[in-house]
């Protein structure tokens, strides 16, 4: 598993990217949401996803008060099923972001977000799109 930090000062959130992860890395998963404080039916949530969790799958969790957010990636069968899950995950975030910041959800605003996310992303994610 690898993991990745980005923090989106426009909209000023923080976000952490679990990459390539199995339900063998639950608990570091579940460690690092708890130290985040994330609720307990959210942490709740993702160990019940997480110990079922297979490949080519993915999840995200926010926390709209303390604007952050957590993707897991799941590992892929390969790289466009990476790109599907990361792609899926990425419209999720934006929703949330879009949401507690009151950005309309279609249109340039959003379009242009997203694209920036994945800039940021593209460092680690681009090493699963390509092998």
């Amino acid at each position: 598993m690898e993991v990745q930090d980005l923090y989106l000062s426009k909209y000023n959130w923080s976000v952490r990217v679990f990459y390539n992860a199995t339900y063998r890395n639950t608990a570091s998963i579940v460690e690092y949401l708890e130290s985040n404080d994330y609720s307990e039916s959210t942490i709740d949530a993702v160990y019940s996803s997480m110990s079922t969790m297979g490949y080519d799958s993915g999840m995200t969790v926010v926390d709209k008060k303390r604007r952050l957010a957590t993707l897991v990636i799941s590992k892929a069968t390969c790289p466009s099923e990476f790109f599907n899950t990361l792609i899926h995950e990425l419209n999720h975030l934006s929703d949330f972001i879009a949401e507690a910041d009151g950005i309309p959800t279609s249109g340039e605003t959003i379009s242009y977000m997203i694209g920036n996310i994945g800039m940021l992303m593209f460092p680690r994610a681009g090493k699963f799109l390509c092998h």
